[in-house]
């Protein structure tokens, strides 16, 4: 081989060996950034996984440590700005998202994110510029040119913020929430007439959309312009006159031109469209109730209004539970009950609809319905007590003491801190031993009430009157029958008791003062007979005979007891 061939020989076994080592240089490299990717991923993705599961403080440290070794992560600083923005830490937050946006200025989501914290620290300026570049970057994206015009005007730059939504409906065509959002735009920044034309260009491009006609009518009647507005109405009604708004934006019309008839006419007509929601009808018809308060007008066409609404809606509870308030604010008891019963019939999970319908069962006297009703309460709301009084006193007046007491011992144990209706159930339960005749019993709860409540004039003289009857304990009597005096002077009753308590006291002289008072007060037989028994104690037998003829002429009656005083002349107790 000569020297040439040698040389070239030797040169390639030299290239050989270079370009071998540059090949596994490159390996090795290739290997080492591959095990640095994997080995980032996973520190970035435990970072992540901590922040997903609400941990942001462990998430920051991950995150942080993660950039401390690759500095030019500007996933991991995304993920810091979002987290430090959820804490309200707005300058850490637009520190790490400006980073990121520096390393990767292309990329949409980390602009937003910065975009966002700019405004959440009220840097609207910046915020505007990053919106600004999206926009230009992605050739008018519709979301960025409705972020941008957001931050215009939350700058109060309204002249931009119109022109950002004129490109928008350049691209979107006219929508009823630009041209609205539009008009809100120009309404904020004092330019109402160009307002109206954003509207007027929404009604040309849906000429048959008649809400968009009301629209602009609502816009009118806030500026006061009232006979636009009722024009509006007018085209809304040529081209659907069974529009079941359209009637109910007439009667706010006619209400502000103070035609409260009118107004209620045109309300009936929207009341008895059954497309018109019922929950919209209640806030409509709530409204009016609080301006029937001080308009006559408007009260005397509830009833019928009411009445629209149960014929429209007969199966909608909601519907007679108005009109049975209505029948209740005219006082027309018997219609309340029977709406009130349908209600409750249809919708049984409604205790205020019970118990209004028990108030008005008592009110009407009512007594079978209202043992039946309230029973029915008491299975449905068995902590509630005032089924249980309520039931007590059904009971009570059908001459059922012995279930009216059972009922009412219940129902006592769920009265908490009302010592009025507490003082109401020991009353009917004193009242109910006293008709089971235990005494003990009756005269433990009066004295429970007396504890409540020791100017309860009504208890005071009950138990006087019975303390007499029972001829014991005469001296406490007095003094009780004296204290109800005190407290309700002109009671008959209470003058008659305690007459017949000086009566049983032998003060025969005094009785007959204070008997008499309440036979001028108030004359019944129970009184004509007490005054009868006074005058015979004092001699008087003829005087006596003839008081007690009147006790027996008063009550209709030929009781057996007050028959043998009269015929034999003679006091019989």
């Amino acid at each position: 081989m000569n020297y040439r061939c040698k040389l070239l020989f030797s040169t390639l076994l030299m290239l050989f060996f270079s370009f071998q080592i540059v090949a596994q240089t490159k390996v090795t490299d290739s290997i080492k950034q591959t095990e640095s990717k994997r080995q980032n991923n996973s520190m970035y993705l435990d970072a992540l996984n901590q922040k997903i599961l609400g941990n942001h403080e462990d998430a920051i440290l991950l995150f942080e440590q993660t950039i401390s070794k690759y500095p030019d992560d500007h996933a991991s600083m995304y993920e810091l700005a979002e987290i430090y923005g959820l804490k309200k830490e707005f300058p850490l937050a637009v520190n790490y998202a400006l980073r990121a946006v520096d390393l990767q200025p292309d990329n949409e989501w980390y602009n937003i994110l910065l975009a966002q914290l700019y405004q959440s620290n009220n840097e609207m300026i910046k915020a505007i510029a990053v919106w600004e570049n999206l926009c230009k970057k992605s050739n008018n994206k519709p979301e960025h040119l409705e972020s941008l015009a957001m931050a215009y005007i939350n700058n109060e730059d309204y002249d931009k913020a119109a022109a950002t939504y004129d490109l928008l409906e350049a691209q979107m065509g006219v929508t009823e929430e630009l041209s609205i959002q539009k008009y809100q735009l120009y309404k904020t920044s004092g330019k109402v007439k160009k307002g109206y034309e954003e509207l007027e260009k929404l009604i040309a491009a849906y000429p048959n959309e008649t809400r968009y006609y009301s629209i602009l009518a609502e816009a009118y009647l806030e500026s006061g312009m009232r006979k636009n507005a009722f024009a509006m109405y007018q085209k809304v009604l040529k081209i659907n006159p069974d529009d079941p708004y359209v009637h109910i934006a007439l009667a706010d019309y006619y209400r502000m031109e103070d035609n409260m008839k009118q107004a209620m006419e045109e309300l009936k007509i929207g009341f008895a469209n059954a497309s018109l929601e019922m929950d919209e009808k209640l806030q409509i018809f709530g409204a009016f109730i609080q301006l029937a308060q001080q308009n006559a007008e408007i009260n005397s066409h509830l009833p019928e209004i009411s009445k629209i609404l149960i014929k429209t809606h007969p199966d909608d509870p909601r519907a007679w539970s108005i009109y049975a308030d209505v029948m209740l604010l005219t006082k027309n008891w018997s219609e309340a009950q029977k709406a009130l019963i349908k209600v409750v019939d249809n919708d049984g999970s409604k205790y205020v609809a019970w118990e209004q319908l028990l108030y008005i069962d008592y009110e009407l006297k009512d007594f079978k319905n209202l043992e039946n009703h309230s029973a029915s309460a008491i299975k449905l709301f068995p902590v509630q007590y005032t089924p249980y009084l309520m039931n007590g006193i059904a009971h009570f007046q059908l001459k059922n003491f012995g279930k009216a007491v059972q009922v009412l011992e219940r129902g006592k144990d769920y009265v908490y801190d009302d010592s009025n209706t507490l003082e109401d159930f020991y009353n009917l339960l004193g009242d109910g031993y006293h008709e089971l005749g235990n005494m003990e019993k009756c005269y433990e709860y009066y004295d429970k009430i007396l504890a409540l409540n020791p100017a309860n004039s009504i208890v005071l003289n009950n138990y006087a009157y019975y303390l007499s009857l029972d001829g014991k304990d005469l001296e406490k009597a007095e003094k009780m029958s004296y204290e109800s005096l005190r407290l309700d002077a002109n009671n008959a009753s209470n003058m008659d008791t305690y007459g017949w308590v000086l009566y049983k006291m032998k003060r025969y002289q005094d009785a007959k003062a204070w008997i008499g008072k309440a036979m001028e007060k108030e004359p019944s037989a129970a009184v004509y007979e007490h005054y009868g028994d006074v005058l015979y104690q004092l001699g008087d037998v003829n005087g006596a005979v003839n008081y007690w003829k009147k006790a027996q002429a008063e009550t209709g009656e030929k009781g057996a007891f007050l028959e043998r005083k009269i015929a034999d002349k003679k006091l019989y107790e």
